[in-house]
């Protein structure tokens, strides 16, 4: 127990850092701290279950070489990082879908209605701009993220627990970082925009890991 207390506090000292880095301005402090963030985390995961997902642990490893990636600059790197980015989402989805006893398609359709009518909005919001090459990309990643949305809240409403509400309100904020992110990115740029990115990124990476620790039945499993 001695040794979770101190890595989630190490956790959060770490994504502090990288927030109070983009909110100064300090591009170093962010360099520093950001590739630590999720190693931590799934440090944090690890000492928890027993029995990892190796699901999860991927989508790990696919959030933090996006973070790394995201560090840089150029379409070439953004690209790379949204490919990573959505690997990762893709693993979420499918340790959802493990969690879904029985799936209803009519349901599934109803629920991703708030989630498509969001991404028809973001995606005609910047192209307002002019996305030109990424136009696809964006379209693919808001797909995927709208996905990821709709799996969650029909596990939520099917299961009714607390893994399947942190892991709901972890694809909520997921959404809202990649939407800012795309905002900030496409359409008008701001730092108060790279503050929400963040914070939101981090509450959902960090939603998912207690929804991946929790225990509702006698053994403890990583799924």
């Amino acid at each position: 127990m001695q040794n979770i207390r101190v890595t989630k506090y190490l956790f959060f000292v770490v994504a502090s850092l990288d927030i109070l880095g983009i909110a100064l301005k300090e591009p170093l402090l962010v360099y520093i701290s950001k590739p630590f963030i999720i190693p931590i985390l799934w440090l944090l995961y690890k000492l928890h279950v027993k029995k990892q997902s190796y699901f999860y642990s991927i989508a790990l490893f696919c959030s933090f070489i996006g973070d790394t990636i995201l560090m840089f600059n150029g379409l070439n790197f953004f690209m790379l990082g949204l490919v990573s980015f959505l690997i990762a989402h893709v693993f979420y989805i499918i340790i959802i879908r493990k969690r879904i006893k029985k799936l209803s398609n009519p349901k599934l359709f109803k629920f991703s209605i708030p989630f498509l009518l969001l991404v028809i909005g973001l995606i005609s919001l910047l192209e307002s701009k002019g996305l030109g090459t990424m136009h696809f990309p964006i379209i693919i990643y808001g797909i995927t993220i709208g996905l990821f949305g709709t799996f969650a809240l029909y596990s939520h409403l099917e299961l009714k627990n607390n893994r399947s509400k942190l892991m709901f309100i972890g694809a909520v904020l997921f959404i809202i970082s990649d939407a800012t992110l795309a905002i900030n990115a496409f359409y008008e740029p701001m730092l108060l925009f790279n503050l929400i990115v963040m914070i939101s990124y981090i509450a959902a990476q960090y939603c998912i890991y207690e929804s991946m620790i929790k225990i509702n039945s006698p053994s403890v499993s990583g799924q």
